[in-house]
């Protein structure tokens, strides 16, 4: 009877799950299975006028979207445009800058960029933005940009980026409430950390002790960070190949490609041509389905022969929907998601910056 009492309470029902998955829920179930939660979650409490909630529980939907690896689409930019513009409208500048942030993050991996390390675009241009903000603001707006760098500077092997943001990020506290913004952060942090030519050990361990303590207690997203910071800290076949097995089951084709591609540089070093490349094709097909065409180009440059890779079924704009399998030219198997038509849907093209009505 009280639960139900409190159910039909949309305010208190949703302010209460917002809470659970921002700081409770997501420590064992998986990132993607709160998305929608989240999203509704903000529907009701914004309706309800608690503003503040109402952003907090998209802040949560767009890092555990991001930490999921779901589809960077033209959708994703649209809401991301819509909360900056009601963060605005209603005197909420930190949200506004932390989606502008998010909003650059999705721009520099879906376009072509000469520099998609930094945020320098026209979401958020990080220097005008942070020197018109206070002291503390500026403060949390650098972290927020820092780690999305610093995931970026991962993608694009930008070892310079890498070091500078592992920098700045460990002059903050080391864990954080909300669950799946520390979960990007530790990620990379130990993935960057394993991979500068003067290893940073200490914060490597470091990460990978929290992703080691969570998988114990039974996390589902632990795995595929744990097993893919262990492949860089000691790199045999044996550990790309758990990384690569975690990626997969955990259905996180953004680590599944990011662990294939290291895995290829792995072997390029031993002179396995074939393998490597087999597995630099993998993780072509797997960037561009997550969204990251710009990080598909630049392997286009690096390795030409993955322009003329084929697959028996091409992977489309993937959404949170059902999985899928696509075999690369190679014969490796690649999880992809059935795309989600959507009538009527508005979506924000950054490249022609308007808004367009998009018909199924």
């Amino acid at each position: 009877m009280i639960s139900e009492s409190f159910r039909n309470n949309k305010s208190d029902y949703s302010y209460t799950q917002f809470g659970s998955y921002a700081g409770i829920i997501f420590y064992l179930q998986p990132f993607r299975s709160g998305v929608d939660v989240l999203q509704q979650c903000y529907k009701d409490l914004k309706f309800s006028g608690k503003f503040d909630f109402a952003l907090g529980s998209m802040l949560n939907y767009f890092y555990a979207y991001f930490a999921a690896g779901l589809n960077l689409g033209s959708i994703l930019e649209s809401k991301l445009l819509v909360l900056d513009e009601f963060s605005q409208s209603v005197d909420r500048g930190g949200f506004a800058a932390t989606f502008q942030i998010h909003r650059q993050f999705v721009i520099n991996l879906r376009q072509r960029s000469e520099q998609p390390t930094l945020m320098n675009g026209p979401a958020f241009q990080q220097e005008k933005a942070l020197s018109e903000m206070n002291d503390q603001a500026s403060k949390m707006a650098l972290r927020d940009a820092s780690i999305f760098r610093l995931e970026l500077a991962f993608i694009f092997n930008d070892i310079e980026c890498m070091a500078a943001m592992l920098e700045t990020l460990a002059a903050y506290p080391f864990e954080d409430q909300v669950i799946s913004r520390f979960h990007i952060r530790a990620c990379f942090m130990g993935l960057a950390a394993f991979s500068l030519n003067e290893r940073n050990t200490v914060m490597g361990n470091k990460c990978l002790k929290y992703f080691r303590r969570m998988k114990k207690l039974g996390s589902t997203n632990a795995p595929p960070a744990y097993f893919f910071i262990a492949a860089l800290k000691r790199p045999t076949k044996k550990a790309f190949i758990a990384a690569i097995d975690s990626c997969t089951e955990a259905s996180m084709p953004h680590l599944e490609a990011m662990a294939r591609e290291r895995y290829a540089m792995f072997l390029l070093t031993r002179n396995e041509l074939e393998l490597a490349n087999s597995h630099i094709t993998s993780a072509y097909w797997l960037y561009y389905d997550w969204g990251a065409h710009g990080k598909s180009f630049s392997l286009e440059r690096e390795y030409p022969f993955v322009k003329a890779a084929k697959r028996t079924k091409a992977g489309s704009h993937v959404s949170s929907g059902t999985a899928t399998k696509h075999t690369s030219v190679n014969g490796s198997v690649i999880e992809s998601q059935k795309v989600v038509k959507r009538k009527g849907t508005f979506e924000y093209n950054s490249t022609l910056s308007r808004r367009e009505l998009v018909k199924s």
